[in-house]
């Protein structure tokens, strides 16, 4: 299952204006460890901790590649 998130995850990146593969890869990577983050964070301290701020933090690694 996480492989195929972050092979879904890439193709995903590619879509992004102006994403190369090597650009691609790099944020499929940062956006899976988000996620694996996101499990731990949401199991141990439900949806209104850290993990409320998830996608405020997708939208940065996005922007920043």
């Amino acid at each position: 299952m996480k492989a195929w998130v972050r092979t879904r995850l890439r193709e995903l990146a590619l879509e992004l204006p102006d994403r190369d593969a090597a650009t691609a890869e790099a944020i499929s990577d940062r956006l899976a460890v988000v996620i694996e983050g996101l499990y731990a964070s949401t199991a141990a301290l439900g949806t209104e901790g850290p993990a409320r701020s998830a996608r405020a933090l997708a939208i940065l690694i996005m922007d920043a590649n």
